[in-house]
């Protein structure tokens, strides 16, 4: 199969901390970002999703998933499918799951 003609999308699940100097520190504790990007191979997708988070005001802590995206995958999930839909059609695609700072629910010992 020649890649060049019909590259993959790749799916990254990154754990995010806000930029010390971006908006998004002010508003949010943290966040998963949810990365379908299209790409050569692995490692360019990659870059390129770690490029856009960090463009788009987030530190990122660590890479919790990362794996071939395929349409399957996503039918039970209208707002995943319409994110590796726009990856396919635009090369791209973000979805931020954010908190906000105080101390979340997990935090608290029992």
């Amino acid at each position: 199969m020649n890649m060049s003609s019909n590259p993959q999308v790749y799916y990254f699940l990154f754990e995010v901390a806000p930029d010390a100097e971006g908006d998004n520190f002010v508003n949010y504790g943290g966040a998963f970002a949810a990365c379908w990007v299209r790409g050569e191979t692995i490692e360019d997708a990659q870059d390129i999703a770690i490029n856009a988070v960090s463009t788009d005001g987030w530190v990122i802590s660590s890479l919790e998933e990362s794996f071939i995206a395929e349409s399957e995958y996503y039918e039970e999930d209208p707002e995943l499918k319409a994110a590796f839909e726009q990856a396919l059609r635009e090369g791209e695609s973000y979805i931020y799951y954010t908190w906000t700072p105080e101390p979340q629910e997990e935090d608290t010992i029992h």
